[in-house]
């Protein structure tokens, strides 16, 4: 039985517990010696478990299969000598070869379940060993380490790397949309620097959520989309909405939400613009592959809808430019349609078919 470091027994699970029921069957008292373990002694016997092959672990424990459980028996021999070291730092030796400075304080500072896959260990070894701006992130941390921290340091763009910020990150998730932000705004804010990118990302209130915050960011700065905008800039009917100052300028003047859809038009998920007038507002989304575009949304000033005439000179405009648009039947056979129950998705521009 592997030697105990007296501690109040703490419970782990998933696939921990899964390597540690298995070697229980051939040497008992496994478990308990990693729950009982001090913190770092702990995570290092995690690492240890870790380096079980996953997959056929899985098959040998939950599969109850013979021969699967019999090819383990090597792995099982080659993991208890390490689970019998009560020094975390020679175990970690052990296991990677070295222990680089500071590696052993964050395995201490740990919340004690093990991080949720045993690769994130040798991720953070590699950072320390590599003495990387990540590792440096983690040891400027106070307190408790969650593993979501972990994970958010492994993970975010180096723009993003600040305590606060780490700190700050609540799963995978969240990290991925940061660094997806980043790049968006890589691709679409041409005269942006990456210092004036990582004062943002510092100067972001925790209660802003990565949506909001990357919004204001392109309402601000962005220049351009990442597909060419289906209207050109010298038309003498639309005005192109291509950077978000401009979204920004026509939805407070034509009182509509259209800066809410500047993550869109950077995308190019959708394309915005005004008459030059700004009396009405289209919305444009790409067909296909190729350079078409269909009017999805075409309304009033605060959103109103179109009237007749104007329907009919949108209508011109837009075949005039190559835009296609949606045609609703006739109006009396609209009424009819609602009456029957007949419900399709609605039409923005109501353009009647020719008869």
């Amino acid at each position: 039985m592997p030697n105990v470091v007296l501690g109040p027994p703490v419970s782990f699970e998933g696939w921990a517990l899964l390597a540690s029921a298995f070697i229980e069957e051939v040497v008992p008292g496994t478990t308990m010696s990693v729950m009982r373990a001090t913190n770092a002694l702990r995570h290092a016997r995690f690492i240890v478990l870790g380096s079980l092959p996953r997959i056929p672990l899985i098959v040998a424990v939950r599969g109850n299969r013979p021969r699967a459980r019999e090819r383990l028996r090597s792995d099982i021999s080659r993991v208890v000598p390490l689970l019998n070291l009560d020094d975390p730092a020679e175990i970690v030796r052990q296991m990677y070869g070295s222990t680089p400075e500071g590696f052993m304080a964050l395995l201490n500072r740990l919340e004690p379940e093990p991080l949720p896959s045993p690769t994130e260990y040798a991720d953070l070894f590699r950072a320390f060993e590599a003495r990387d701006v990540r590792a440096r992130v983690l040891m400027q941390m106070s307190g408790q380490i969650r593993a979501s921290s972990v994970k958010a340091a492994l993970t975010l763009d180096e723009l993003s790397l600040h305590p606060s910020v780490v700190a700050s990150i609540k799963d995978l998730d969240e990290a991925q949309r940061f660094n997806s932000a980043i790049a968006l705004i890589r691709r679409t804010c041409s005269d942006v620097s990456d210092d004036e990118i990582r004062q943002s990302v510092l100067s972001r209130k925790a209660e802003t959520k990565p949506r909001e915050w990357l919004e204001a960011f392109l309402l601000r700065r962005m220049d351009r989309s990442v597909r060419q905008h289906p209207v050109v800039a010298d038309d003498p009917v639309f005005a192109p909405l291509v950077t978000g100052p401009s979204l920004k300028a026509a939805s407070q003047t034509m009182g509509n939400c259209l800066r809410q859809r500047v993550i869109c038009a950077a995308t190019s998920k959708a394309a915005y613009a005004v008459s030059r007038d700004h009396t009405i507002a289209i919305e444009m989304r790409p067909m296909g592959r190729g350079a078409s575009w269909i009017v999805s949304e075409a309304v009033g000033m605060n959103n109103r809808p179109l009237t007749e005439a104007e329907e009919r000179q949108c209508g011109q405009w837009f075949t005039e430019r190559g835009l296609y648009f949606l045609a609703g039947p006739a109006k009396a056979d609209a009424k009819l349609l609602d009456a029957f129950g007949i419900f399709d998705f609605e039409f923005p521009i109501a353009f009647e078919v020719a008869a």
